[in-house]
């Protein structure tokens, strides 16, 4: 049964699904950032480039829990303050522990890190989307935050929706049309000479996996029957939009040419992210509600729900121990099998060394201020 407005539960799968997309950001990002590439992970780098949708299963995660928890307080005492506390006691901690070590401490210690001391007010207000839109994105030990960037302006904004809307039932039947608003908007903006880049990295134009994300939340609590039938979609209709939303998510790698083609690179650049947002939908839909089926046993297994635990941590820490980690070593000078020698080390140390951080800093750091929610009850 799902969950209703009186009986909020835990879904074990979604932390499966968080350890899952956490471990598919962080394996991309290793594709990126190591040094050299061998033939194993050349092949490796073109038939996986599209883990980076990890981000994007991620938003969609963040729109269902987080609407899930504001519709379910709707109406509650301090509302407001119970929710940012929470978030605040979350997120902030570690977030700026990390631009303390990266912006202040490593640079005073002589290490290079990439950052523009002219994009460090972004970094400190969540901007740094925008500061990555109008400037140009590239790869730094700060890089990644964009995304968080996107999901605070998301907790700034949702709230309030949420609050003022009277009716829930009414806001979940105008999300699909909110979303098709989303996409029309990416179509012009980019027939406007707006890079796909761009487009991914402002909020109101990458706001389909939240927004959707929220209308499951809402639709798994609506008192309408039909409400989770456009959830259920046939099964060949799934895999094909599966299909088209990962080869349009790594075409780059796959067919570098078809990236010159006007109309494929239009396509990648207004639907995928669409596209990924609909089937991870699907995926948590199933992964949420059929707890007999095999989506749901599979993200529930102790390995990925362990990591699950352990996925903002991850996500925060992983880029600049790649910077550390993998720019730490010339592979240059080595014979092609001592490079694929070399980089599988390379990979285990850096795997190694993320989940250990990511695991020291939960049990040494963050659940001490995850206490402090006790303060404030839903």
């Amino acid at each position: 049964m799902p969950p209703t407005q009186t009986e909020a539960r835990h879904y074990p799968a979604l932390d499966g699904l968080r350890g899952m997309a956490a471990m598919m950001i962080v394996w991309h990002h290793f594709l990126q950032l190591v040094p050299a590439h061998g033939r194993i992970l050349s092949l490796l780098n073109v038939w996986l480039e599209f883990t980076w949708i990890g981000v994007d299963l991620f938003f969609v995660l963040s729109g269902f829990l987080i609407t899930g928890i504001l519709a379910d307080a709707k109406g509650k005492k301090h509302f407001f303050r119970t929710f940012y506390g929470r978030r605040v006691l979350r997120i902030f901690p570690l977030y700026y522990a990390t631009l303390i070590v990266v912006l202040i401490l490593l640079p005073l210690a002589g290490v290079r890190t990439g950052v523009p001391e002219e994009s460090h007010f972004a970094f400190w207000t969540y901007t740094s989307n925008f500061y990555f839109a109008t400037h140009g994105w590239y790869a730094n030990y700060l890089s990644h935050l964009w995304t968080l960037a996107i999901e605070e302006q998301y907790y700034f904004i949702w709230p309030l929706v949420i609050f003022l809307v009277r009716d829930l039932e009414k806001l979940r039947k105008g999300l699909p049309w909110i979303v098709l608003l989303v996409l029309l908007l990416r179509i012009v903006l980019y027939q406007c000479g707006y890079s796909s880049i761009w487009l991914s990295l402002v909020t109101l134009t990458h706001c389909d996996g939240l927004l959707l994300g929220g209308y499951l939340a809402l639709a798994v609590r609506s008192p309408s029957p039909t409400a989770l039938r456009a959830l259920d979609p046939n099964k060949l209709l799934a895999i094909l939009l599966l299909l088209g939303a990962v080869f349009l998510a790594d075409l780059s790698g796959l067919l570098p040419a078809w990236e010159a083609i006007a109309e494929v690179a239009y396509l990648r650049a207004v639907i995928t992210l669409t596209l990924l947002a609909i089937v991870f939908v699907w995926i948590i839909r199933a992964a949420t509600t059929l707890e007999s089926g095999w989506t749901y046993t599979f993200f529930s297994q102790p390995s990925f729900r362990w990591l699950g635990q352990y996925s903002y941590a991850l996500y925060l820490l992983h880029v600049p121990l790649a910077f550390l980690i993998l720019r730490s070593f010339d592979l240059s000078q080595l014979s092609p099998s001592m490079t694929m020698l070399a980089e599988g080390g390379l990979l285990v140390l850096y795997v190694s060394a993320v989940i250990g951080c990511a695991y020291l800093s939960w049990h040494l750091f963050e659940k001490h201020f995850l206490k402090l929610k006790r303060y404030l009850p839903y």
